[in-house]
């Protein structure tokens, strides 16, 4: 997801492809691979985070290419997306420990 948004919002790309949106598993499952993982999307999200907080304010109302939703929508929708996976991985730990409550 963050990559496409990049994509979408430097104008490199970001159109939907299946391919990209639900690539196959990894065949390196390696405590080593993970960390890379791991390292991959921080480095990904800091070059989101500077892609919007250098976005043109004059472009946030337009489509991002054409058919696209606004720029804005792109941005704000991500955030929600994360959030989203925050509360799966909330959910998930805490079954994990057993919680109930």
């Amino acid at each position: 997801t963050q990559e496409r948004v990049l994509e979408r919002l430097t104008r490199t790309g970001g159109r939907w492809d299946a391919d990209k949106a639900f690539p196959p598993l990894p065949k390196d499952r390696s405590e080593t691979a993970w960390r890379k993982t791991i390292d991959t999307l921080k480095v990904n999200e800091m070059r989101l985070r500077l892609a919007i907080a250098n976005f043109p304010l004059d472009q946030l109302d337009a489509p991002l290419f054409e058919g696209s939703g606004r720029a804005y929508t792109n941005m704000h929708g991500y955030m929600d997306h994360m959030v989203y996976h925050a509360g799966q991985i909330a959910l998930l730990k805490r079954a994990l420990k057993g919680d109930n409550s």
